[in-house]
C-alpha cells in the first residue's frame, strides 16, 4: 500500500512538471513562428492605411489589389497609360476620379486614395458584392456588362488578389499602426453610381496539418521537418481532462486550454516553427524595384528557406511568384530551383 502510494505521488508530480514543460514548448513554438515579417516592411503601407480606414475598406485587400496591379511600382505605366500603383487610367478614368494633372497619378497616397475612391462607387454600383466590384475594376464596368458571367481574365484576376490577400492575413500589423476597420458593405443608396467610363486595363484549400509530435522533432532538428504521417486526428482527448479534478484548481485548467490553443494554432500552420515564410518572400520581392536586385534576394530567399516549405506552401509560392517579380520571373536559375523545389517538395 506505501509503495502505491509513493507510486501515485511520483506520477501526480511527474504530470505537473509535464504539463508546464508542454506548456512553455507550445509557447516557444508560436513565439518563433509570430517572429515574422511585418505589414509595416510593404512599401507605402501608410498610403492604403490611410485610405482604408476613409472608405472603410480592410487595407489588406486594397494592398492586394496593388501588388496585382503594379507589384507596388508607384512608377509603373501600362500600354493603355495606367499609372501608379492602383493603375489609374489617364485621362477619363483619372479624371472621373478627380486627378487633375497626369503627374499627381504617380504620387503612392493620391493613387491609392483614387483607386479606393473608385472601388467605393463600384462596390456601391454592385450592391456591396466586392468580387463583381473588382471585375469592374480589371475590365470596366461597361466591358463587364457585356457578359453573363465573369470571363477568365477576371476570375484569375480575382483569384491573384485572393492569393495575395491570404499572404497579407497571415504577417503581424506593427502595434503602433492604426488598424483600419474591415471591409464594410455599403449600402445600395450610399453612393450615386459611376458615370459610364472608359475600360480601364490593368496589368488555397484547407492547409495541410502536422501532428504535435512532427512538430517537436521539427524544432530538435533545427528546422528540418520529417515525413508527414497520414490520417493522424487532431481532437485527441485534452490532456487535462485526464487528470483527477479533485487535484486541479481552475488556473490549471486555463492554463491546459491555452496551451491546447496554442498547440492548434501551430498544428494547422504546416510551416510553422521553419524558415518557410511567404510573407517575408513576398517584402524581400516587393521593396525594391531593381529587376537585378529583386531577383538576387529571392534566388537566395528560394535557396535558404524555401526548401523548409510544405508542398502546399511551394505551389502556393510558384502560383504568387510572377505577381512579385514581374520581368524578373524569367531567370534562368529562379526557374530552376522553383523546378527542383516542385519536385522535391512533400
Amino acid at each position: 500500500m506505501q509503495y502505491l502510494r509513493k507510486f501515485a505521488v511520483v506520477q501526480y508530480l511527474c504530470f505537473q512538471v509535464g504539463r508546464y514543460l508542454l506548456a512553455a514548448l507550445a509557447f516557444c513554438l508560436v513565439a518563433f513562428a509570430s517572429n515574422a515579417t511585418e505589414k509595416a516592411d510593404l512599401p507605402y503601407r501608410d498610403c492604403f492605411l490611410e485610405s482604408a480606414a476613409t472608405h472603410q475598406f480592410d487595407p489588406d485587400w486594397l494592398t492586394a489589389i496593388a501588388i496585382v496591379e503594379s507589384s507596388l511600382k508607384a512608377d509603373a505605366v501600362s500600354s493603355s497609360d495606367a499609372i501608379g500603383l492602383m493603375q489609374i487610367k489617364w485621362p477619363l478614368t483619372a479624371r472621373h476620379l478627380g486627378a487633375t494633372n497626369k503627374a499627381s497619378l504617380f504620387d503612392p497616397c493620391t493613387n491609392v486614395e483614387l483607386g479606393a475612391r473608385y472601388l467605393t462607387e463600384l462596390v456601391a454600383l454592385y450592391r456591396g458584392d466586392q468580387e463583381k466590384a473588382l471585375a469592374g475594376y480589371r475590365i470596366g464596368p461597361t466591358a463587364l456588362m457585356k457578359f453573363d458571367k465573369s470571363p477568365p481574365v477576371v476570375m484569375d484576376y480575382i483569384a491573384r488578389i485572393k492569393d495575395q490577400y491570404a499572404i497579407l492575413q497571415e504577417m503581424p500589423e506593427r502595434a503602433d499602426k492604426p488598424k483600419a476597420p474591415q471591409a464594410a458593405v455599403l449600402a445600395e443608396a450610399a453612393l450615386p453610381a459611376p458615370s459610364p467610363i472608359s475600360d480601364s486595363e490593368s496589368p488555397s484549400d484547407a492547409e495541410p496539418e502536422l501532428t504535435l509530435e512532427e512538430l517537436k522533432q521539427a524544432r530538435l532538428a533545427r528546422f528540418k521537418r520529417p515525413p508527414k504521417k497520414e490520417n493522424l486526428a487532431l481532437s485527441r482527448e485534452p490532456f487535462s481532462s485526464r487528470q483527477n479534478p479533485n487535484q486541479r484548481d481552475n488556473s490549471a485548467q486555463e492554463a491546459d486550454a491555452s496551451a491546447a490553443d496554442t498547440f492548434k494554432y501551430a498544428m494547422i500552420n504546416p510551416d510553422a516553427g521553419t524558415p518557410c515564410n511567404l510573407g517575408e518572400l513576398q517584402v524581400l520581392a516587393l521593396t525594391t524595384h531593381s529587376p537585378s536586385e529583386r531577383e538576387k534576394n529571392v534566388y537566395e530567399w528560394l535557396s535558404t528557406a524555401a526548401p523548409y516549405c510544405s508542398r502546399y506552401s511551394v505551389m502556393k509560392l510558384r502560383n504568387n511568384m510572377p505577381v512579385w517579380l514581374g520581368t524578373a520571373f524569367g531567370s534562368n536559375r529562379i526557374q530552376a530551383q522553383l523546378g527542383y523545389l516542385i519536385e522535391t517538395a512533400k
